[in-house]
């Protein structure tokens, strides 16, 4: 189920292994699933270390707006913010004063 997926998918991106870790949660990694959240995250995390910031930023943006609680849209959200910040390309964004202090927050 959801929870062997996910948690294989932790495993898989400990491991090294990115691209087998997003293989293992991509069918969970929606809101609408139970535990889809943390699979959301868990794949942004895994295209991250692939090199794909873009869509890693895209789908924290997406558990963000997702997300019912207060720490869920934090952590999406300032994941999100670093992301960009470490691409370089914030300070061209209008958003980037809420993405800095959400960073600083963090």
């Amino acid at each position: 189920g959801a929870e062997a997926s996910l948690l294989l998918g932790e495993i898989r991106l400990a491991s090294g292994q990115p691209a087998e870790a997003a293989e293992a949660v991509e069918e969970i990694a929606k809101p609408s699933e139970a535990l889809g959240l943390q699979a959301m995250v868990l794949l942004a995390k895994a295209h991250e270390q692939q090199g794909a910031t873009e869509e890693a930023e895209a789908i924290l943006l997406r558990a963000a707006d997702a997300a019912d609680l207060p720490f869920q849209i934090q952590e999406a959200l300032s994941e999100a913010a670093r992301i960009r910040l470490e691409r370089g390309d914030a300070a061209s964004d209008p958003a980037h004063d809420d993405f800095t202090t959400l960073v600083q927050l963090a």
